[in-house]
């Protein structure tokens, strides 16, 4: 219990993102269960493979963009080489390679048929 106590209770509430460094917990416990009822993409989130926290959108990010399969960049798991695997973003790094090159063709097709018709930046997606 006790080691449950010192390692975990006690230093969840101060656990920073491993990407941004911000608090991945509201101070406030009401913010913080306003949060998880609000839904899975606001909840703070812990990887299964490191154990270290993330904010869901910088773990997004994180996972969505190239390099696919890229290491915790947290100092000590770095140092092992842990690869940020989770059960909502797919382990084949194929199928996010492919998600990523179909998002950037779209985002080029737009620019493209903007600059066609010489839209504004405010009419683009």
């Amino acid at each position: 219990v006790d080691f449950l106590t010192r390692n975990f209770i006690f230093r969840l509430p101060t656990e920073k993102s491993a990407v941004s460094g911000k608090p991945v917990f509201p101070a406030d416990p009401a913010e913080l269960a306003r949060l998880v009822a609000k839904g899975k993409k606001t909840r703070p989130v812990r990887v299964p493979t490191c154990g270290c926290y993330f904010i869901y959108s910088e773990l997004d990010a994180f996972m969505r963009s190239p390099p696919f399969g890229k290491v915790c960049p947290r100092p000590a798991c770095r140092d092992l080489g842990l690869v940020v695997l989770h059960p909502d973003w797919p382990t084949d790094f194929k199928k996010l390679e492919k998600a990523w090159a179909m998002k950037k063709a779209r985002e080029r097709e737009i620019n493209e048929v903007s600059d066609l018709f010489g839209l504004d930046d405010e009419f683009v997606a």
